[in-house]
């Protein structure tokens, strides 16, 4: 059972001006995202991946600073296929549980509520190993499920690490 699992995961580190409410800010965010996969043949693999993330920002109120802080949360099971040594494509679905303000301030700090979404990723990636197990992966994925009356990007890129890919 052992030699079939494969470990990989990414990480989130951003830091990006932003406006909230008409105020401007910075936004910083740090995050990590594990998986663990199961080579049920040898170029077919499944399992599940779950990703955590931390978001504070600042914003100036031209009164003073409030501030706006909470955890990501996502998990969901994915597949891959991988035809050629270093390419893979990738099938994922995945429940995601987010922060959201609605930009009223409560003292200095922004109210917050929870928002989940459900998305449904596809997409290719590219791994290469950096030794005999170990290795990195750069990922396109598209969310079929992304509302065309958001204005969140469908597209998603992943950089990350795999062991045993």
């Amino acid at each position: 059972f052992a030699h079939k699992l494969w470990y990989g995961g990414g990480f989130v580190l951003n830091l990006y001006g932003s406006s909230l409410n008409g105020f401007g800010g910075n936004i910083f965010e740090v995050g990590i995202s594990p998986m663990v996969g199961y080579k049920i043949l040898p170029n077919v693999s499944v399992g599940p991946r779950v990703e955590i993330s931390y978001t504070g920002g600042k914003f100036d109120t031209r009164g003073g600073v409030a501030k706006f802080n909470g955890v990501t949360y996502g998990v969901g099971p994915f597949a891959r296929f991988k035809p050629f040594q270093q390419l893979f494509a990738q099938v994922e679905f995945q429940y995601l549980n987010t922060p959201v303000t609605n930009g009223r301030l409560n003292g200095n700090r922004f109210e917050t509520f929870r928002d989940s979404q459900e998305n449904f990723f596809i997409g290719v990636g590219y791994t290469n190993p950096f030794g005999s197990l170990w290795g990195y992966e750069i990922m396109v994925l598209y969310n079929t499920l992304e509302d065309d009356a958001t204005t969140n990007f469908p597209i998603s890129f992943r950089v990350g690490f795999n062991y045993n890919f």
